[in-house]
């Protein structure tokens, strides 16, 4: 594994920096499923903790590790890449409450 996977905060509360990120992320965690938004969109220059809060939040609404799915939307954007989400998008999830797509870059 590598050191910033090793490293990286796996929790909001372990997150550093941008305190007023961290507390909205968190307000929207204490909310009941039903009022949570759908859909999230992380800006910001590289290495600020887009994916990092991705994940996290992921992890925080009950995804589990094998729900989460990373996209390079860079390199995954034909019409089979999307066909493969849609397939995906439509199975139950095998290890949590729901399931999420990250799509970085």
């Amino acid at each position: 594994m590598s050191l910033y996977q090793d490293v990286r905060p796996g929790s909001l509360s372990e997150l550093v920096g941008n305190k007023s990120t961290v507390k909205s992320l968190k307000k929207i965690v204490s909310q009941s499923g039903g009022e949570r938004p759908h859909t999230f969109l992380f800006t910001g220059e590289r290495g600020t903790g887009k994916t990092t809060s991705a994940r996290i939040l992921s992890k925080a609404f009950g995804a589990g590790d094998i729900d989460i799915e990373e996209l390079n939307g860079s390199d995954s954007r034909g019409i089979d890449d999307m066909r493969r989400v849609i397939q995906i998008a439509n199975i139950a999830p095998m290890g949590g409450k729901c399931r999420v797509f990250i799509i970085d870059e």
